[in-house]
């Protein structure tokens, strides 16, 4: 599979989120090789538990908007506007789908 991120020299390493941010929120930075996953550390600087993954999903295309919102309307319920299906109509993702 061809990738379509920003080329990456042999062995090159690209931050994943921005290092000041995640130094000031006491995190490892998550590093992207551009081949590889890029996970969120299980623990913070201070070695306390900070994220634990317990499901896996296959990769997706694009971002899984309608997949997430019905799933997220059940707990949080319609507290923002952009979650809403007509303002969210005639949208077009970068894979070409449009809401």
């Amino acid at each position: 599979m061809e990738s379509k991120g920003v080329p990456l020299s042999e062995g090159e390493n690209q931050l994943a989120f921005d290092r000041s941010l995640c130094e000031e929120s006491r995190l490892p930075a998550v590093e992207f090789d551009g081949v590889h996953d890029a996970f969120l550390s299980r623990v913070d600087l201070l070695g306390r538990p900070f994220i634990e993954y317990i499901e896996k999903y296959e990769p997706q295309p694009d971002f899984p908007f309608l997949w997430l919102r019905e799933r997220l309307l059940p707990i949080w319920g319609e507290k923002r506007a952009w979650l809403n299906d007509e303002d969210s109509k005639g949208h077009v993702m970068a894979s070409g789908f449009v809401f």
